[in-house]
């Protein structure tokens, strides 16, 4: 079915349109890691198909999804939340600003009166902004990972609440794609042309008058409406005469220009032309400029297959390094850990990315902020483990005893990497 275009991208449900995905959990535990990212993906998106969604939409134009509330809607933050999860959020996560025509006033918030600043400010009109919610809400925490997984980029999710008939922020634009999600209330949102075709993070724009008169889509999400908007299209957002709260879920995609600084690097560190210095008469534009020939040498000497693939393994690390394991039950994990055996099954934590890597006869396997490491025997099983979301076991493979087996998945499992999963809920494997 293709959307309506009359007012934008917009998609709105077939009459009688009855949830497929009536779940009242985020968390499925009947099906395989792959597929329950996949499915996070698909209930954000539903009813559009994400196969839809990332050919059609996907960097490349705003869509309005307009549907009942979905079921598993009960299952994040409420209004009757927010005062606990504003009083665990460290004032540094904190922001209060308000709209004043094209710019954003904000105002500090001091830790020390905290939340009687929360409450001064809201009743005074002002929108408030609780950064990082993933690490408040185990259930935002979890639907972060699980998108983490479903689109292999990073997930960061804000929430913010506005008092009515208010705005928080001027019109402007993100260097990273955004979904937004409404949890209560109605919210009138604005998105314009692109100012800049997916900029980068922090790539300096101005917005002028002329950029804001004409609109690619103009609605009111109501709870459960979705609202997705490529990095770069000029977007704002008021309240109507009601409070409005929404999760701001942002995707911090790995880009090209990334892999290629990973590229230069290696080729700068194998090569000595990319490391000889540029002439001061050239540095001051008083001289002649760098022969184009020994640029073009320099630039086609990146292609290098050998320091493609370093760079790819240091943008592998990279992302495992960055990447955060959602909170789910890990403490329950590491004492069920003590009764593994061969027969287990062991899964590693929603949220994760891993990397292996050899060095000077030892082998280490990364996630997150730890690392461990072993001795060249346990490769194979731990790059089985970096590819296999789920396993038994048993089944990892080398030349390792049962024993040995056994030992390695405990210490993950203790070390944060994996989890083991419920026998009893199990039907399938990934």
């Amino acid at each position: 079915m293709v959307p309506n275009r009359l007012r934008g991208p917009w998609r709105r449900p077939r009459d009688g349109w009855v949830e497929k995905l009536a779940i009242a959990s985020l968390i499925v535990p009947m099906q395989s890691p792959r597929r329950q990212a996949d499915e996070a993906l698909q209930q954000l998106l539903d009813p559009i198909e994400s196969s839809v969604f990332k050919t059609d939409y996907w960097e490349k134009a705003p869509l309005h999804v307009a549907r009942p509330a979905p079921q598993w809607l009960e299952e994040l933050p409420g209004k009757e939340d927010l005062d606990h999860l504003f009083q665990v959020t460290p004032a540094a996560n904190l922001r209060i600003v308000r709209s004043a025509g094209l710019r954003t006033r904000e105002v500090p918030v001091s830790a020390a009166r905290k939340m009687l600043a929360n409450y001064q400010a809201y009743s005074d009109g002002w929108t408030l902004v609780l950064n990082a919610v993933h690490r408040r809400s185990p259930a935002v925490g979890m639907l972060a990972a699980r998108l983490s997984e479903a689109l292999s980029h990073d997930i960061g999710v804000n929430l913010y609440f506005t008092p009515p008939a208010a705005q928080g922020f001027r019109p402007h634009i993100d260097g990273h794609d955004v979904f937004i999600l409404q949890l209560y209330g109605r919210k009138v949102w604005r998105v314009y042309g692109s100012k800049i075709d997916l900029p980068l993070e922090k790539q300096p724009y101005e917005i002028e008058e002329q950029d804001l008169e004409a609109r690619t889509v103009e609605g009111t999400l109501e709870p459960g409406h979705l609202l997705y908007i490529p990095r770069g299209f000029i977007h704002d957002g008021y309240s109507t005469d009601e409070a409005s709260m929404h999760l701001t879920i942002g995707v911090h995609a790995v880009r090209w220009v990334e892999l290629l600084h990973k590229i230069l690097d290696v080729a700068a560190e194998r090569d000595v032309r990319f490391r000889r210095s540029l002439t001061l008469e050239t540095l001051r534009s008083q001289g002649p400029s760098p022969p184009a020939e020994g640029v073009g040498q320099l630039v086609s000497s990146l292609a290098r297959a050998g320091s493609v693939r370093e760079a790819l393994r240091r943008l592998e690390r990279q992302t495992a390094s960055h990447s955060a394991a959602a909170d789910a039950g890990q403490f329950d994990a590491i004492d069920r850990a003590r009764s593994l055996e061969c027969r287990s099954r062991v899964e590693r934590r929603p949220g994760l990315r891993c990397a292996v890597e050899r060095r000077d006869g030892r082998v280490a396997i990364a996630f997150g902020e730890n690392r461990v490491e072993g001795p060249e025997a346990v490769e194979p099983a731990l790059r089985f483990i970096a590819a296999t979301p789920r396993f038994r076991v048993g089944d990892l493979p080398g030349n390792l005893a049962d024993a040995s087996k056994v030992t390695l998945c405990r210490r993950l499992v203790r070390e944060g990497l994996l989890s083991v999963h419920r026998e009893e809920e199990e039907t399938d494997v990934a």
